[in-house]
C-alpha cells in the first residue's frame, strides 16, 4: 500500500484493529481491516521510531529532523506536545505502566522523558546509545550502544 513517503517505524495499536506507520508523511494510521490509511497527522522533520502508551491513546514518536520527540493523541487525532532529546534519536520504548518515554539516542545517550509533566531527565548510559528495550514489567532494561550493552534500573516516577 502506498504511503505518500519513506516509512520507518511502525506498530500495532492495542486492539489490533489499527497499524500505526511514522515516516517522512508523518504518522499514518492504517486501518487493517480493510487495509487503507484512514488518517494522517502531520509531523515535522522526518517521524521515525514509535511506541504506544498501554491504553493506545497516545503514541509518542521521534522526529530525528529535530531531535525530538513528539506525543500524538491517536482519538483527536493531532500532535499534542513536543519534547527535546539527544542529537540523531534512534528508538525509545514507553514504560508498561505508561509513565515514561525513554528515547536512545546516538549523541546525547537516553532521555527519559515523564509522560504526565513532559519533563525531561538523563540516563547514565553514555553516549552512542542506539537502541533500547526493558524488561516486561518496566524495572530494568538495556541500551546498545556502539561498543556494549548497559543495564540500568528504571526510576519510579
Amino acid at each position: 500500500m502506498p504511503l505518500g513517503g519513506v516509512a520507518e517505524g511502525i506498530t500495532v495499536g492495542k486492539d489490533g484493529r489499527q497499524v500505526y506507520v511514522a515516516g517522512s508523511a508523518g504518522l499514518k494510521t492504517i486501518d487493517t481491516a480493510s487495509n487503507t490509511v484512514v488518517r494522517t497527522v502531520g509531523i515535522r522533520n522526518n517521524a521515525s521510531s514509535i511506541a504506544l502508551t498501554p491504553d493506545g491513546k497516545t503514541a509518542v514518536v521521534i522526529t530525528s529532523g529535530n531531535s525530538s520527540v513528539v506525543g500524538i493523541d491517536l482519538v483527536a487525532g493531532q500532535a499534542n506536545w513536543t519534547v527535546p532529546v539527544g542529537k540523531r534519536p534512534d528508538s525509545l520504548v514507553v514504560t508498561p505502566d505508561g509513565q515514561q518515554a525513554l528515547v536512545a539516542s546516538n549523541e546525547g545517550g537516553v532521555t527519559v522523558i515523564d509522560l504526565a509533566t513532559r519533563k525531561a531527565g538523563s540516563l547514565p548510559v553514555g553516549d552512542s546509545a542506539e537502541d533500547i528495550t526493558l524488561s516486561p514489567n518496566g524495572d530494568f532494561g538495556f541500551v546498545a550502544t556502539l561498543s556494549d550493552v548497559v543495564r540500568f534500573d528504571r526510576e519510579p516516577v
